[in-house]
């Protein structure tokens, strides 16, 4: 997945998914949240789980981003206008898209938050 972000908005594209794009003016709120599981008897000890959690600001949100309908309620997405993205088990983007999304996020970048070892992921 490509994240591009700018003075606008962010948008998304992998190759399996043509994308979405997002404005500021659309979220109420956005984090993203990492956690990890203790994995055994793995090279990597720690197996990342990162995701982009965004709270739409209208009703008409998913009416115009039909693509993120199937993250609606999941994926750290807490019910109906709340949407969750995973962006995989690297955890070294976190950082970077934290930055990135701080400067041109402003009031609608709520920062990281860090969910510690959970037990037994579901996308994993």
């Amino acid at each position: 997945m490509v994240i591009t972000i700018d003075g606008q908005g962010f948008s998304a594209a992998s190759r399996k998914h043509s994308g979405w794009q997002i404005e500021w003016r659309e979220l109420q709120r956005l984090t993203i949240t990492r956690a990890y599981h203790q994995a055994r008897g793995r090279i990597a000890p720690r197996v990342w789980r990162i995701r982009l959690v965004m709270d739409a600001i209208d009703p008409s949100f998913l009416q115009r981003h039909p693509d993120l309908a199937r993250g609606e309620g999941k994926n750290g997405g807490t019910g109906p206008g709340s949407f969750g993205v995973p962006l995989g088990p690297v955890q070294n983007v976190v950082d970077p898209l934290a930055q990135a999304l701080g400067y041109f996020g402003g009031r609608v970048f709520a920062g990281v938050i860090d969910e510690g070892q959970l037990l037994g992921f579901g996308y994993l």
